[in-house]
């Protein structure tokens, strides 16, 4: 187990060091879902200014304008009714235009922070997968001719073309989907800590069930993957032998034979498809199973907790919190898929290095 974790993490790290002659692109990166992240949960705080800091305010005033009309004209109590009435007035257009102005600074800059990582993410991506490429035709122009006779080239067409192409999504699932996910799940930790950290030790529940499930389905992807991008190889090595061979299958009739024979291997890749499918949507299930029922007890607690008068908390401080709690849904899902697209595609990032990792041609 440890070494097959030893292996899993070197795999990683060496698929991420293609990215590595683009380090500032890859902290722009980061440093923008942050940012991305920070927006998000930024709402929430708005969300809570608007309702304990405007809202609940001027149904004060409301009330205390009805306290002044009962009041009598001589009654000294009426005078600091209305100094109170005044002092509630101007603060509560203090707070609406604070939070008009965040609101509106929000709507400005998110799809600023949104272009500018989306577009680094991409471009790192596309050249990235230039350079694997690159250097696996680079490295079978260096290995022997015993190899290249031994190997069929249907092995050496996927690996420069679908194994490429699975790795390439790995890439592009950490450094895209996984990174803004991550920088909105630490964001919305740390607003749920300021709002409440009662209320998000509650929350941290959901980590250990799902680390559990993740852990459980992550080797079968993996296994199940290997299997497929193996077929892969048998599919495309049949179809290079057909178009290699296609003056003799016409000479002898041969095309049912051969369409029997192709339609074979494409059936056995589609069962090991379905094997990565399966254990996929068992793990998101699962997944789905747990988050929602935590959230939807820390929600309850919240109530309990507003409608008690304890842990400080208010009814705009709730609302924040759910909003924020709610934000993390979507990015803990999505960080289960990269989880398991991880260990999906980590056997076509192993078939890739196990070729530029074979012995060269000695001159």
């Amino acid at each position: 187990m440890p070494e097959r974790a030893e292996r899993t993490s070197h795999s990683i790290l060496r698929l991420l060091g293609y990215a590595r002659p683009y380090a500032w692109l890859v902290a722009t990166v980061i440093v923008f879902s942050l940012l991305y992240g920070g927006g998000l949960t930024g709402r929430a705080f708005i969300m809570r200014g608007f309702v304990d800091d405007v809202a609940l305010e001027d149904a004060r005033v409301h009330s205390l304008e009805d306290l002044i009309e009962r009041a009598k004209p001589a009654d000294p109590d009426r005078q600091k009714l209305r100094a109170e009435r005044r002092e509630l007035k101007d603060r509560v257009r203090k707070n609406l235009k604070r939070t008009v102005l965040g609101g509106v600074l929000l709507i400005l800059l998110m799809p600023l922070v949104r272009l500018v990582r989306d577009f680094a993410s991409e471009w790192v991506m596309a050249r990235v997968l230039v350079d694997m490429q690159r250097d696996i035709v680079s490295k079978m122009l260096r290995l022997p001719l015993s190899r290249h006779q031994r190997d069929p080239r249907g092995e050496a067409i996927t690996r420069l073309t679908s194994d490429t192409a699975v790795a390439n999504r790995l890439q592009s699932m950490i450094f895209g989907d996984f990174l803004e996910d991550l920088g909105v799940v630490v964001a919305a930790l740390t607003a749920s800590a300021i709002l409440s950290w009662q209320l998000t030790l509650a929350l941290l529940v959901i980590g250990p069930p799902i680390a559990v499930v993740l852990s459980i389905f992550g080797g079968r992807i993996r296994k199940a993957g290997r299997r497929r991008q193996e077929q892969v190889s048998e599919v495309m090595q049949r179809f290079v032998q057909i178009l290699s061979g296609i003056k003799v299958v016409k000479a002898f009739g041969a095309e049912k034979l051969e369409s029997d024979a192709f339609k074979t291997e494409v059936m056995r890749y589609f069962r090991r498809v379905v094997s990565v499918i399966r254990n996929r949507v068992y793990s998101r299930a699962l997944v789905e199973f747990i988050s929602q029922g935590v959230m939807v007890t820390v929600v309850f607690l919240g109530i309990w907790a507003v409608i008690g008068d304890f842990w400080g908390l208010t009814l705009g401080t709730l609302m924040a919190f759910s909003f924020v709690s709610g934000s993390l849904y979507r990015p803990l899902k999505a960080l289960t898929q990269v989880w398991n697209g991880i260990h999906d595609a980590l056997p076509s990032a192993e078939r890739i290095f196990e070729l530029l990792d074979e012995d060269e041609e000695l001159y």
